[in-house]
């Protein structure tokens, strides 16, 4: 018997860049979904401000002290706890087992038909696809089976040539589709670029790093 689908705020089996995507995925979808969701409890701006903090600390903490390391986990329990009040009070008693009202609030969801187990690989197949068009670029990578959502990560290559790291200041964008158009990038600037689906509670493996000149 197919079990009904429930809203899900088991954001413990984030690695911590993982859950600031989730984070600000939930905060993004919740805006836009403003119709469904008109008046959020907790705020969204109060929300991506400790989102804020949490990043601010998530980079101090990467070469940092273990002080620094106590503050970024003192900063993701607090965002943390405020997201399961968003999902809990507020989001589930307009929700209720409506899947898509539930993936219309960015927060994960289980039961249903089918629960996928275990997590996504990497993309088997990620490129930039060439444009003439300036100041964006058309990325695709190969779909897979229970995609709830592609991930896309994107970052102005720096000077020294060197991948950031994952505490740096990546962008992101999501869609439902395995190919996007990312818009507003600076022309004739290199950017780093990658890729991933998400299924369900399950860690996040992104594809290989894909270097672009923005036209």
């Amino acid at each position: 018997m197919n079990q009904p689908f429930k809203l899900s705020t088991n954001f413990e089996i984030y690695s911590d860049p993982d859950f600031s995507l989730k984070a600000k995925h939930i905060t993004d979808t919740i805006v836009l979904n403003i119709a469904i969701y008109p008046m959020p409890v907790p705020s969204v701006a109060s929300i991506v401000a400790l989102w804020n903090t949490f990043n601010t600390m998530l980079a101090k903490a990467e070469n940092g002290s273990t002080l620094d390391t106590d503050n970024k986990n003192l900063a993701r329990h607090n965002l943390e706890v405020q997201l399961k009040l968003l999902g809990n009070n507020y989001v589930i008693p307009i929700a209720g087992n409506d899947k898509i009202k539930i993936q219309q609030s960015g927060f994960d969801y289980t039961g249903g038909e089918t629960t996928p187990k275990t997590q996504h690989p990497a993309p088997a197949s990620f490129e930039v696809k060439p444009t003439t068009t300036q100041a964006v670029a058309n990325l695709e990578q190969s779909a897979q089976e229970d995609t709830r959502v592609y991930m896309w990560q994107y970052i102005e290559v720096p000077t020294d040539g060197v991948i950031p790291p994952a505490s740096a200041a990546w962008k992101y964008a999501f869609s439902t589709k395995a190919k996007i158009t990312i818009t507003g990038l600076t022309s004739e600037k290199a950017y780093f670029f990658k890729a991933a689906s998400y299924a369900i509670e399950a860690a996040i493996n992104w594809s290989n790093m894909v270097r672009y000149m923005v036209q």
